[in-house]
C-alpha cells in the first residue's frame, strides 16, 4: 500500500495523526514541500467519488534517486518506522481506513 503524501501531512487530516514536532516541522517546511503536498490533494480532488484513489508513491519521492527529498522534514511515522516494515506498513494500512476511505 502507498501513501501520496508524506503520512500525516496531508491537509486537514494532518492534526489527527501529527505529533507537536510534525506540526513544528510542517511550518518550517519549504514552499516547493508544501506545494507538492497541495498540489497532490487538488489532484485528488478532482476523482470522482468512490473511485479507487490512485496508488502512486510520496510527493517527496525523488523517483531517480530513490530517497525523499525533504528528508530533514519527514514526519515522525517515517522516522519511526523502517520503510516497508511491520510499523511502517500497519501505520499505512490504518492511515487508509480512517483518513481516504
Amino acid at each position: 500500500m502507498e501513501v501520496s503524501t508524506p503520512p500525516g501531512y496531508c491537509g486537514e487530516e494532518m492534526l489527527m495523526f501529527a505529533t507537536a514536532a510534525d506540526e513544528e516541522r510542517f511550518e518550517d517546511l519549504p514552499e516547493e514541500a508544501k506545494e507538492a503536498i497541495w498540489t497532490y490533494l487538488d489532484f485528488i480532488e478532482t476523482i470522482p467519488i468512490g473511485e479507487p484513489l490512485p496508488r502512486q508513491p510520496c510527493c517527496w519521492l525523488d523517483v531517480e534517486r530513490k530517497r525523499c527529498r525533504w528528508y530533514e522534514f519527514r514526519p515522525s511515522v517515517c522516522r519511526e518506522f523502517e520503510v516497508g516494515g511491520e510499523g511502517c506498513l500497519e501505520w499505512r494500512t490504518h492511515y487508509w481506513h480512517t483518513t481516504l476511505t
